[in-house]
């Protein structure tokens, strides 16, 4: 049983959010655009362009990509190709499951 639930348009956003991102990328909605660039701590970010978010129409979304002086490395995310969908299935990240049997182990 859940100690706690979580219900609303934030879950729903952040849903939608998530799966329409690429690996490696941080994608932000308008209002955190609007909010780091108020806290003017130097964050990256550049435009994704429109995004349909099921349930809530088309809006323009971002990618967090840095912040200034932040130096540690980072894995470098794949190309985006003018063109694509800049998005992935979720069909293209299914883990392949196999079938492994221990009985040959233990046979004598």
């Amino acid at each position: 049983m859940p100690r706690y639930c979580l219900f609303g348009d934030t879950v729903n956003t952040a849903s939608r959010m998530e799966s329409t991102g690429l690996p490696y990328r941080i994608h932000v909605s308008q209002s955190t655009v609007d909010t780091l660039r108020n806290l003017n701590e130097g964050y990256e970010i550049i435009p994704r362009g429109k995004t349909e978010l099921r349930g809530k129409g088309v809006e323009e979304t971002y990618w967090l990509v840095g912040k200034k002086g932040f130096q540690k490395p980072l894995p470098k995310p794949p190309e985006i190709k003018p063109g694509s969908r800049n998005c992935l299935t979720r069909t293209a990240w299914s883990p392949t499951l196999k079938a492994v049997s221990l009985d040959s182990l233990y046979r004598q």
